[in-house]
């Protein structure tokens, strides 16, 4: 914050504004019309977080986010599968996905770990970060074949672990 309690210009100009995809699941693909009650859920959650960090009314905004560039977002559903998820990252790509013509700067998504491996296969590519929420599969742990994947969640291997270090 500054003194004033405006908000300061980001260092870096391209920091005006962040291009947001999330691709989360709140229909299933397996099963049209079919609402995924959790994806639905995780997904409100995301775009009241954003729509608080956006407010600039808002005494979070002004206390911890005041340097943050306003959020712009799109969102795609991965409809819990491997091959929706994979075409909705790629509705990402090419910087056509805002109205801004700017590439996305990074994705949510998707919350499962079949399909963030689809999703990591396109991202990392383009190298772009992919953060997921609750994907949890050890196999994109690997830096080498998801170099641009990052989760908030541990996962199974580290779960099990800890678990079984309580155990004894």
């Amino acid at each position: 914050n500054t003194k004033d309690k405006s908000r300061p210009y980001p260092i870096d100009a391209s920091l005006l504004r962040i291009n947001l995809g999330i691709i989360t699941s709140t229909f299933h693909a397996t099963a049209p019309y079919q609402v995924d009650i959790s994806g639905s859920q995780r997904t409100l959650a995301i775009l009241m977080a954003i729509d608080e960090i956006n407010n600039k009314n808002s005494t979070l905004r002004g206390k911890y986010f005041n340097a943050t560039p306003p959020i712009l977002y799109k969102w795609k559903n991965s409809g819990r599968s491997k091959p929706h998820a994979a075409a909705a990252g790629s509705y990402f790509l090419g910087g056509t996905a805002f109205e801004n013509q700017e590439p996305v700067d990074v994705v949510i998504g998707a919350l499962s770990s079949g399909p963030s491996t689809s999703m990591q296969s396109i991202m990392k590519l383009n190298n772009i970060l992919q953060i997921s929420p609750s994907s949890t599969a050890i196999t994109l742990s690997d830096k080498l074949e998801y170099p641009t994947f990052a989760r908030t969640v541990p996962s199974d291997a580290t779960l099990a672990k800890t678990l079984t270090g309580f155990v004894k």
